[in-house]
């Protein structure tokens, strides 16, 4: 991707526009956006690498967690959901909604 873009932005510096850019690194026309937030991103920034997140991370809804949850669930389902939670050191209907969802 890092690759893709540096190639985008080099050539939108030699002068080059839009469809000319796709045609030459065969970007498919559905693909087109990425080539305007690239170049947009490159004139507002001056660089091509990916901008700061906004908002707060997912900290405990991460792909880890739902594993360790749904192991938990699998390995004793007869156990309190209260129980269990308080060891990940979560909530109750946080490890409620993981559990749903895996």
């Amino acid at each position: 991707m890092e690759k893709e873009r540096s190639a985008i932005v080099e050539l939108f510096q030699k002068g080059k526009k839009q469809k000319e850019i796709m045609k030459l690194l065969k970007i498919p026309q559905t693909r087109r956006n990425f080539v305007i937030r690239t170049i947009k991103r490159f004139n507002e920034t001056g660089a091509v690498m990916d901008r700061a997140r906004t908002g707060r991370p997912v900290s405990i809804t991460t792909v880890k967690m739902r594993k360790v949850v749904r192991s938990r669930v699998l390995r004793n389902p007869q156990r309190s959901i209260r129980k269990m939670a308080k060891e990940l050191k979560i909530s109750v209907d946080l490890f409620k909604r993981l559990s749903r969802e895996t």
